[in-house]
């Protein structure tokens, strides 16, 4: 199997067939949230909106009279458009980004690295390791090299739910596969994985580096969402833990200031929202 190929397959991890259905509940409860906490003709910027199973975006537009769209998935967005009914709206624009600006070249380079150790029967999560965390380290010099410029342009508001957990988790997830490959005992991986030890440590830069930028581009709120436990257990999820102790630290959020609602993702997979909104940025 090709890089290109892997690559392709890991991006389909991500789709949820039954996404609309089954999250139709929680999409009513956080599209209610962001209408009550924004005010109405204030254009609106929503941020790794993807598909829009959790949103919905024709309340959304005829709440705030004007939407920026922005993800790495233009096909994503367009879809979710005609699915809202809005394909005729000339007041909703669609930005195709990655919000890090790392192009598909970089996840193709980090699977070519392990496929490479695969095929001649030299990977360990040791060495094979070492590999991934040397030319990670490049890739995130160049990213905290230069402010990160979401390329959105200001807007009134600003919502980023369930985003900050994604910033670099196809780093994680390309790793991820490849060790299931080679039978990496998950015991094992607990004690001994770098590359994961790597990717926190760089989340622990990353997360505030980011809600900086998110901070400079709302002009008059922020609405942000992360996922704050897993099945209703003591499970955190990196890029949410980061985001969480930036509201807290630096924004001053108290934590009675949180809101709550519970996203059913998948079968056997629930996140507990944690929601919060920033007004008055200037």
């Amino acid at each position: 199997m090709t890089s290109k190929a892997i690559f392709e397959r890991i991006l389909r991890l991500y789709q949820i067939p039954d996404a609309y259905g089954r999250w139709s509940e929680y999409r009513e409860e956080l599209t209610d949230y962001i209408i009550h906490n924004t005010k109405p003709r204030k254009t609106m910027a929503i941020l790794g909106v993807g598909a829009s199973d959790d949103m919905d975006l024709e309340r959304l537009y005829h709440h705030a009279g004007s939407l920026i769209l922005a993800d790495r998935d233009l096909h994503a967005m367009q879809e979710a458009v005609k699915k809202y009914g809005l394909e005729k709206q000339p007041a909703i624009q669609l930005f195709e980004t990655d919000f890090l600006h790392i192009s598909d070249a970089v996840y193709l380079n980090l699977i070519s690295i392990c496929k490479g150790d695969m095929e001649h029967m030299d990977f360990s999560m040791e060495q094979t390791g070492k590999k991934v965390i040397d030319y990670l380290s490049e890739v995130f010099e160049q990213i905290f090299s230069q402010e990160i410029q979401l390329g959105i342009g200001d807007c009134a508001y600003v919502v980023a739910v369930g985003l900050h957990s994604q910033l670099s988790c196809l780093m994680m997830q390309i790793w991820d596969i490849f060790l299931n490959m080679n039978g990496v005992e998950f015991q094992e991986r607990e004690s001994k994985d770098e590359v994961e030890a790597f990717l926190k440590r760089q989340n622990d830069q990353l997360i505030p580096y980011f809600c900086d930028a998110l901070m400079k581009t709302a002009k008059e709120g922020l609405v942000i969402g992360v996922e704050d436990r897993v099945n209703d257990s003591d499970s955190r999820v990196q890029g949410a833990i980061q985001t969480i102790d930036y509201l807290v630290k630096r924004c001053g959020i108290k934590p009675d200031a949180f809101s709550y609602l519970l996203w059913p993702f998948r079968e056997g997979v629930t996140y507990k929202m944690r929601l919060c909104v920033i007004n008055s940025m200037i």
